[in-house]
């Protein structure tokens, strides 16, 4: 009986940890040569190590996780892919919403930007509303 109910307790404990937030509709920006902006629907939630960033373009799917572990100088592991298993390192930018270009800090609108350090793969997003999860 113990037993039971220590393992049921974590069980539950475990699942405290991890949250989504509500799906949300909004656009993304495939850098790709074509370079076109679509409407996409955009999930995200996260957990105790860190949070997830999923992309529906198209039927296809983009990944972005970020770890919520950060070094001294505020730099986040991020991996950028079509699907978990497959995904590289990246960094992670903004960029201006009104003329696409590469902005110092997040504004109202701004485009998060994410580029695989070793690999092919730069996306883009943007909300109505939603700042950054990573914003100072």
């Amino acid at each position: 009986m113990k037993n039971n109910l220590i393992l049921s307790l974590s069980i539950l404990s475990c699942n405290a940890f991890a949250y989504d937030y509500p799906d949300e509709h909004g656009k993304c920006w495939i850098l790709d040569g074509r370079s076109i902006i679509q409407k996409c629907l955009i999930a995200s939630g996260g957990g105790a190590g860190g949070t997830f960033t999923k992309f529906v373009v198209n039927k296809k799917d983009y990944y972005i996780e970020e770890s919520n572990f950060c070094d001294e100088e505020v730099n986040c592991h991020i991996l950028v892919g079509n699907s978990y298993e497959n995904s590289k390192e990246a960094r992670s930018y903004y960029r201006s919403i009104k003329n696409n270009k590469i902005i110092p800090k997040w504004e109202h609108g701004a485009w998060n930007c994410y580029q695989q350090i070793r690999g092919k793969m730069h996306i883009c997003y943007s909300t109505p509303i939603s700042p950054p999860k990573n914003q100072s």
